[in-house]
């Protein structure tokens, strides 16, 4: 008997008699399915062709059960960038289960070609929308709709009837994107999941606004603070302002998390009774593994032209005060304390690829040892020459919360791990807890020496085996993730 079948893909026969439908809801007994889920979020782990839904009631509540998938909508702007802060959500998606999951991203539309990392399938869909609206007036009034929008949820919904979508920046076409798939999906009586990851903060308010009207569990994750050491606008107004937005998005959310303990422990203590999570950026080994399979000779002759005999290399990999102001302090001394000790650092050398500003550039021209200043890379050139280097900089400014996203790709390359902060934060955590390397504190001159000293004699700066890095790995992260939106998804936020 011919029936009409849910799944895409999906085309084979089974028992249609009312015996067989019989058989199967036995099978199919509460709590015996493999993730010990209720029955509703079921993966069959034996063969089942999809059941006419044109039949009995009972075999279309069957054929729900077993064929629809979750829905995430998760808002996460930087997605489509060549951004270190889009693989957060990218690598972890990768390794979502597509046979339970139906995920959707809703990103700025990307400059130039997207970088693809995440799983490419029927199953994940990218939303990209303009992050800004055309029209000098539209620019103007768009910061104030955005603050707006933290306080009145119903607003981005408002002002999208109203003109064209080119009129409105990314914060109302992303919702309007997402509304009609929450319609959709609510209507279907699939179980949907809002998530939003700042920053920026339109994607928090976003999730917000999706949650609220809809009535949908929500994540929040924070990469950064929006009130603790928030890397935005310091004042009488803005502080507040921040603070205000921040507890009213909180407010909405079933589930926060965030990258570092710091800012977990802020979050556990400003909002008692919040259900919080860490859920640090991490690394993908099969990364590495694919990038040293791919071999672009021109990028590899331009690597082993760098290197002189004998010398030892040094890489530090991305932004340095664009990122974080602060550290143009760890910067400085780090430029000092190479200079004063030229004698032991002769042969090293240092090599900084990325996107470098001024105020960077002006200092790394000072240091004695010889100096190579590359731009940004294709990330597998870059992810081959990490593993090239005899060591790894890391260079942190004075928030506490810092967990830099190159840090974890550091730990996977594999090179000792030299860090220069201005404080101990959560880069430094990690490298202690994992025995990936040191961390030298601003003002620390005797420990810079011995550092340094160590490096130019080749030595390891560690001793022992380094420590279990699993909580980092993204296969690890995406299991613990799907866990989550599992639990929310019946309802369950604080399991």
């Amino acid at each position: 008997m011919e029936g009409v079948y849910r799944r895409q893909g999906f085309c084979a026969s089974h028992e249609t008699d009312e015996a067989g439908v019989s058989r199967l809801f036995k099978r199919l007994r509460p709590g015996e399915n493999r993730a010990n889920r209720p029955l509703v979020s079921f993966a069959p782990s034996f063969p089942l062709a999809g059941i006419p839904v044109d039949q009995s009631s009972e075999r279309q509540h069957c054929s729900r059960i077993i064929m629809s998938k979750k829905c995430l909508l998760i808002f996460s702007a930087n997605h489509t960038s060549k951004n270190i802060a889009s693989l957060r959500f990218k690598l972890l998606t990768k390794y979502i289960d597509f046979s339970e999951y139906e995920v959707h991203i809703f990103s700025h539309t990307a400059a130039g070609p997207p970088q693809s990392t995440a799983a490419d399938g029927p199953d994940i869909h990218i939303h990209e929308a303009d992050r800004y609206p055309e029209g000098r007036i539209a620019r103007l009034l768009n910061p104030i709709l955005v603050v707006a929008s933290a306080f009145a949820s119903r607003l981005p919904s408002w002002v999208a009837v109203m003109g064209s979508k080119e009129r409105k920046g990314w914060l109302v076409n992303s919702i309007s994107m997402a509304e009609k798939i929450a319609a959709r999906k609510k209507s279907a009586g699939d179980a949907v999941v809002v998530v939003g990851t700042y920053s920026p903060v339109e994607a928090l308010i976003a999730a917000k606004a999706l949650s609220r009207k809809y009535k949908l569990p929500c994540l929040l994750d924070f990469r950064d603070g929006l009130v603790f050491e928030s890397l935005g606008r310091k004042g009488m107004l803005y502080t507040p302002l921040r603070k205000a937005m921040e507890r009213t998005l909180v407010a909405q959310a079933d589930l926060i998390t965030s990258v570092g303990k710091t800012l977990v422990e802020y979050f556990r203590s400003a909002y008692p009774g919040k259900r919080v999570e860490y859920l640090p950026n991490g690394f993908d080994r099969s990364e590495f593994v694919e990038a040293q399979a791919t071999i672009d000779s021109s990028e590899e002759s331009k690597l082993s032209a760098i290197a002189a005999p004998g010398e030892i290399i040094i890489g530090h990999f991305g932004r340095i005060s664009s990122s974080d102001a602060s550290s143009i302090q760890a910067l400085k001394f780090l430029v000092a304390r190479i200079n004063q000790a030229h004698d032991l650092s002769k042969n090293l050398h240092f090599v900084f690829v990325g996107d470098l500003n001024d105020n960077d550039l002006m200092l790394l021209k000072r240091i004695k040892p010889r100096t190579t200043i590359l731009p940004p890379m294709d990330r597998e050139a870059i992810l081959r020459f990490m593993t090239k280097c005899h060591f790894l900089l890391l260079i942190t400014g004075d928030r506490t919360s810092c967990a830099t996203g190159k840090i974890f790709e550091y730990l996977a390359a594999g090179p000792e791990i030299v860090c220069f902060s201005a404080v101990e934060n959560e880069a430094s955590y990690i490298i202690k807890a994992s025995n990936s390397g040191r961390t030298i504190l601003v003002g620390d001159d005797q420990g810079a020496e011995r550092i340094l000293s160590a490096i130019s004699s080749a030595d390891r700066i560690t001793d022992g085996p380094r420590g279990n890095t699993d909580i980092f790995s993204k296969p690890e992260q995406a299991a613990m993730f799907m866990r989550w939106m599992n639990q929310l998804a019946h309802g369950d936020a604080y399991t």
